[in-house]
């Protein structure tokens, strides 16, 4: 986990919640597991696992962003690949 550069909390917006975790060094992998799978997933790893994780953080991004069309474009993109394997 490291040491900690002194971020001002506000200065890192949405990444604020991840300042705790360098103080709990068992829970980094919880808190960096859903962007590992995402990066996977980006990379066309088919792990049908790691697959389903990203279209579950997609769904859940684009429905609290309704506008971003490049998150749904590769929610549809997983989709397929998911169904492609069964």
């Amino acid at each position: 986990t490291g040491e900690g550069n002194g971020a001002d909390p506000m200065e890192l917006g949405k990444l604020a919640v991840f300042c705790g975790v360098s103080e709990f060094p068992v829970r980094v992998k919880c808190a960096s597991l859903p962007w590992h799978t995402m990066r996977a997933a980006l990379e066309g790893k088919d792990d049908s696992a790691s697959l389903s994780e990203a279209k579950t953080i997609l769904e859940r991004w684009f429905t609290r962003n309704p506008g971003d069309h490049s998150a749904k474009a590769k929610i549809d993109e997983i989709a397929k690949k998911l169904n492609k394997g069964k």
